[in-house]
């Protein structure tokens, strides 16, 4: 199985023309493939080694190794070590000694309580929702609602998501991302971001800010260019 995939960067560019600004090339990059649906029912999985640095992920990656042989990166919950074990459940009942970092179940067999996270907003898709380093969500209840469950998002927001998708058990790993220093202009830059220029620096005719004796502020609301 191939673990690594070439990804294709953005350039800020179509057809040569800057339609996003302040980015910029970057190096070429390979990204983990990371198993976001987490499908494999049943068989247990052994984490052998952990992955802290990666450009596409802020989170912790854990290299996963299950019992057919298989092998695969998972986002990583906090408080999972090497030679813990994980394991994936589709059944539509909870099982409370199961409920364990790292575990995948449907949202159905969720209680109420319970943090998870990489959550699918559909079935099958994988997940798309609460991935980011230290983030985490929770089943508020199903109300009137037959098929969906009301899940909390760490943005505060609330979405509804279907009883059959997938959710992980856990924090995401890697909370002290937010502290994280990038000591020096080359890092950013590494990562597709070029300097931004305030627009009452520029001149008139770069700028709608711009011009002006002195130090103005613009004059007029805040826009783009």
């Amino acid at each position: 199985m191939n673990l690594l995939t070439r990804k294709k960067i953005a350039r800020g560019k179509s057809r040569g023309i800057i339609c996003v600004r302040h980015r910029a090339g970057q190096p070429m990059k390979h990204r983990i493939v990371i198993d976001k649906w987490r499908y494999l029912d049943n068989i247990p999985g052994i984490l052998i080694s952990i992955k802290k640095s990666d450009v596409f992920s802020t989170g912790f990656l854990g290299k996963v190794v299950y019992f057919n042989g298989l092998v695969g990166f998972i986002l990583l919950p906090e408080n999972l070590i090497e030679g813990d074990f994980i394991i994936s459940r589709s059944l539509k009942i909870f099982n409370l000694q199961e409920m364990v970092f790292g575990n995948s179940f449907l949202l159905l067999s969720v209680p109420l309580g319970i943090t998870f996270f990489n959550v699918e907003n559909q079935y099958l898709k994988g997940g798309v929702f609460v991935k980011s380093a230290g983030s985490t969500s929770m089943f508020l209840g199903s109300g009137n609602l037959v098929n969906f469950g009301l899940v909390s998002l760490p943005s505060g927001n609330f979405q509804l998501v279907p009883f059959k998708s997938r959710v992980s058990i856990g924090i995401v790993s890697n909370s002290g991302q937010v502290l994280f220093n990038y000591k020096k202009a080359g890092v950013k830059r590494n990562l597709g971001y070029r300097p931004k220029v305030r627009g009452v620096a520029m001149n008139p005719v770069d700028h709608p800010h711009g011009g002006g004796e002195g130090k103005t502020s613009g004059g007029r609301h805040p826009v783009s260019p």
